[in-house]
């Protein structure tokens, strides 16, 4: 087209300034109908409607009108190129007699990675204005004009470091017109969203497991009523109401805090079992449901435990439930949701607490386990929490920068230590994405480097060397 170029991973300069999309209900649609289907099954198998020698992939223009292509997605492990052509309605198109225009460079999303390179650009929503070649003017037009047929062909790995390639083992390209195809098969379904005349989903097959899903696109009909209704429906397929992301962990403290004591960390160790349920449609968390079971007392000192939804104002928490062991409460004169669940470790060994919390649709962010969990020892006041996670309003903040502490509140850098004077962030609280963690308990009175000699050398790092640590 006019103007159009691309840049080393394909993007095109034509992309429209604006992301496009439909609505969420169709969007979902199309990913789910366009996707594979797995044990061998292809698209035919599940969507037999969609095929026949009298179903049809192209698009019969009615009323002069202006199209764009959108993309949605791509499974491809090729690198397609995407594009289009007309012929008049009625007429048969072969390779001879059509002139293909090249619409998508590279139909390749930009988070797909190949030997740790990127080698896509396109979002979902990147939008291309189709122009009309009108072959007996020579010239591109905006509009598409009644009587004419839009095609679509796919060149099959013939994006190529910038470059559009053919190669040998691919071979010819693929079309929605079938007899154009060396082996006559259905290489696209073009699939009409029954709620307007004005958008139609495309799918294209690169290779042989006949799934559809290699380069997907929807056609944009600026007009209405604008295209023949001879095409399949866009099945409606409901969305899930929601979606949910599970962690599981491990909580260890060591309950000498500001003191570094024995620093063994095994004080006080709790696991912990976080859902997040969240709106398919709006992305907004409704629910949480935290299991949390103290399995380990290291300590010879009485802790409690409990946790705080530091980054929540209060009116963003509708509902609390605990399930488990009495003496759970709820903090109300927080200035954030406050959930205590036990003062005195030993008596609750092994038994789990099961916590619902009914939110107020909030940015999931804000909820990300494990949230913000804690101790506190020998009084309410004494709290220890993980690295630069921030105490309540109930905490003894006169603790600070007192004995082995050295926070520094002003920055908001929280219950840290040092080793030997010279690596700061020594924790007295830890995150670890283990459960069961034995060896940690059995390791009473040695100090937490001492038993994982690579303890120091990922504290120093800052997290970023040795994040195996634990795995002794």
């Amino acid at each position: 087209m006019p103007g159009a170029d691309w840049d080393i991973y394909g993007l095109p300069s034509n992309i429209e300034p604006n992301i496009s999309m439909p609505s969420a209900a169709t969007l979902y649609s199309i990913k789910e109908v366009y996707s594979s289907k797995g044990n061998g099954k292809t698209m035919e198998d599940v969507y037999p409607q969609f095929f026949g020698s009298n179903i049809s992939s192209e698009i019969k223009v009615i009323k002069d009108t202006e199209l764009s292509l959108v993309f949605v997605a791509s499974t491809a492990s090729w690198k397609n190129v995407v594009g289009y052509f007309t012929y008049p309605t009625g007429t048969v198109p072969n390779v001879d007699n059509i002139q293909k225009v090249l619409a998508f460079p590279n139909a390749t999303p930009i988070n797909k990675i190949v030997e740790n390179e990127r080698v896509g650009a396109l979002l979902c929503g990147h939008e291309v204005k189709l122009k009309y070649w009108n072959s007996e003017k020579q010239q591109f037009e905006d509009k598409f004009p009644a009587g004419v047929t839009v095609g679509w062909c796919l060149e099959g790995n013939g994006f190529n470091k910038g470059n559009i390639v053919r190669h040998s083992y691919v071979g010819e390209p693929r079309y929605s017109y079938s007899a154009m195809n060396s082996d006559n098969k259905q290489r696209v379904v073009a699939l009409r969203d029954k709620g307007t005349d004005q958008l139609v989903a495309i799918g294209f097959e690169d290779n042989k497991d006949l799934d559809y899903c290699d380069a997907t696109f929807y056609l944009k009909i600026a007009e209405s009523q604008a295209i023949d209704t001879d095409l399949p429906e866009l099945p409606s397929v409901d969305p899930p109401t929601t979606v949910n992301n599970t962690v599981t962990g491990l909580l260890a403290f060591e309950d000498l805090w500001p003191s570094q004591g024995d620093y063994d960390m095994n004080d006080v160790i709790v696991e912990y079992k976080s859902t997040i349920y969240q709106n398919a449609l709006t992305g907004k968390a409704y629910k949480i449901v935290d299991e949390f079971t103290p399995v380990h007392s290291g300590g010879s000192l009485v802790s409690g435990f409990g946790y705080q939804l530091y980054q929540l104002e209060q009116d963003r928490v509708r509902s609390i439930k605990v399930e488990g062991p009495e003496g759970w409460r709820v903090e109300t004169d927080q200035s954030s949701p406050t959930i205590i669940l036990f003062d005195n470790l030993r008596s609750v060994i092994g038994q789990k607490y099961t916590v619902t919390i009914d939110l107020a649709d909030v940015d999931p962010k804000q909820v990300a386990s494990p949230y913000n969990p804690f101790i506190f020892v020998t009084s309410r006041a004494r709290e220890v929490h993980l690295v630069n996670y921030p105490p309540t309003d109930k905490a003894d903040k006169e603790l600070f920068n007192s004995h082995d502490d050295v926070s520094n509140v002003s920055a908001g850098i929280y219950y840290i230590s040092r080793y030997k004077g010279e690596v700061d962030l020594m924790p007295y609280g830890m995150n670890l994405p283990v459960i069961d963690f034995t060896v940690l308990s059995k390791a009473e009175g040695v100090k937490i480097y001492e038993t994982f000699p690579k303890f120091i050398s990922w504290v120093e790092s800052g997290g970023k060397k040795n994040t195996d640590w634990y795995k002794k």
